[in-house]
């Protein structure tokens, strides 16, 4: 089995990511968010530059609204401040989470060419579940409904067997398809996410990890990589993993 990360690994929605999380927060307009493509114009590109700093060491959703309390913030990002930010203002982020899925929602339902338009799946990867001798599930922070509909636009829908949207927690989930079939411990499951974080939190499961080179991680994650001694997985070998031994 391939379970693969959504956001970063199978597409690239920085621009979408980053106007549901304005619209969301107290900048931005919430739940009246004007239509695409003026709502992706009204985001300013400080915060976009804001977010893709914290796109970088975020895990769910409520994390992108970290963006939302450091925006304007002078000087750069790292894990520390993002952490620190997160837990202080914990309860605030679960309330502008809740608003970008509803903002997110309006845009999917209404508008769903101009919406999923603002997804880019990378060639290979698409390639990679096109191909792939194993089943494929999507483990992903992004709401299932989201991921189903772009995959649908890529003609991938019907390749991917199941979609755990909306994940809190990954190793869990990785857990509970073990516990489920006992048996993909001996047969193997590839897991492959951009977060270092839900890569070093499931490399205790007979899991096979796979670092995504080619999504956000902060410049610190390379020395912590380092240090647990993950490689990094580039691109240019996704193929690799529709092998029996998918190494």
């Amino acid at each position: 089995m391939l379970a693969l990360d959504f956001d970063g690994v199978v597409a690239d929605a920085l621009q979408e990511c980053a106007a549901v999380t304005w619209h969301a927060g107290p900048f931005g307009r919430g739940a009246t968010a004007p239509r695409l493509p003026d709502a992706i114009d009204e985001v300013p590109h400080s915060f976009i530059e804001t977010f893709r700093q914290v796109r970088a060491y975020s895990r769910t959703l409520d994390d992108f609204m970290v963006a939302n309390v450091l925006h304007e913030r002078p000087g750069s990002i790292d894990r520390q401040l993002f952490q620190s930010t997160r837990d202080l203002h914990r309860r605030d982020l679960a309330d502008q989470a809740a608003a970008a899925e509803r903002v997110r929602g309006n845009w999917r339902d209404q508008q769903y060419d101009q919406w999923t338009g603002l997804h880019t799946v990378h060639p290979e990867v698409a390639e990679l579940i096109a191909n792939a001798r194993q089943d494929i599930v999507i483990v992903s922070a992004k709401d299932a409904e989201s991921i189903k509909a772009v995959l649908k636009l890529h003609g991938l829908d019907e390749k991917v067997s199941r979609i755990k949207g909306a994940c809190k927690n990954k190793r869990h989930v990785l857990q509970a398809l073990l516990n489920h079939d006992p048996d993909m411990a001996g047969e193997g499951i590839i897991f492959v996410d951009d977060s270092i974080e839900n890569i070093l939190d499931a490399r205790d499961l007979p899991v096979r990890v796979k670092w995504a080179g080619w999504g956000y991680h902060g410049p610190e994650d390379l020395a912590v990589a380092a240090e647990h001694d993950v490689r990094m997985l580039h691109l240019s070998e996704v193929a690799k993993l529709t092998s029996a031994g998918g190494s």
